[in-house]
């Protein structure tokens, strides 16, 4: 599976944004009481931060999602009407692209994956606070 970074064409987004959404990793504290303080108060702003940007990448992801599940309808009715008129060359251009977008597709729900379990850490670190 390539990396988040060789998808922004999909989610219309820069691939550090993409790369950095899926890179976010969750602070862990040390042990230490005085420590412990200090580093809940900057890694509560941090993990705000981390937050919403896996939100904002969560919904670029669910919209391109939408798209693509169009996208494949679309050439599945091009590829029966062009069976129907007997133009099986097109018909089966239809289908390549079909199978395309769903190898595209699922990048994305990988990708979704990936976000969704990042989101649910830091809901976690979060709530433990």
């Amino acid at each position: 599976m390539p990396p988040p970074s060789s998808l922004p064409w999909l989610c219309g987004c820069s691939a550090d944004s993409v790369a950095a959404a899926a890179s976010i990793a969750v602070p862990r504290t040390n042990s230490h009481a005085a420590s412990a303080a200090a580093a809940a108060s900057s890694s509560s702003a941090g993990l705000a931060s981390a937050a919403r940007q896996i939100r904002q990448a969560r919904d670029v992801f669910v919209a391109k999602e939408a798209v693509l599940q169009k996208k494949i309808s679309q050439e599945m009715e091009r590829a029966k009407e062009f069976t129907k008129s007997g133009n099986k060359q097109a018909a089966m251009q239809c289908l390549k692209r079909k199978k395309y977008y769903e190898s595209q597709m699922s990048q994305v729900g990988s990708v979704q994956l990936r976000i969704n379990t990042k989101e649910k850490m830091i809901a976690d670190h979060m709530g433990n606070k």
